[in-house]
């Protein structure tokens, strides 16, 4: 497993176990680079999805879907 692919994964178990009473956070992308990293989905209804990125990664784009 990558540096960048564990650090994914302990953002998504960092972000489930801090604010998993407001929103949960799943894994998404992985390698590929076209399908954003995280998926929100709040308690509310909203979806958007964050980028994970490890230092240094180039990053090209945000991706906001609401």
């Amino acid at each position: 497993m990558n540096k960048w692919e564990k650090f994914e994964q302990d953002c998504v178990e960092f972000l489930n176990k801090t604010y998993g009473m407001y929103a949960r956070f799943t894994h998404k992308g992985g390698a590929d680079s076209t399908v954003p990293d995280i998926l929100v989905e709040t308690r509310q209804g909203f979806c958007f999805y964050i980028e994970a990125k490890h230092s240094p990664a180039p990053v090209s784009y945000t991706h906001l879907t609401l």
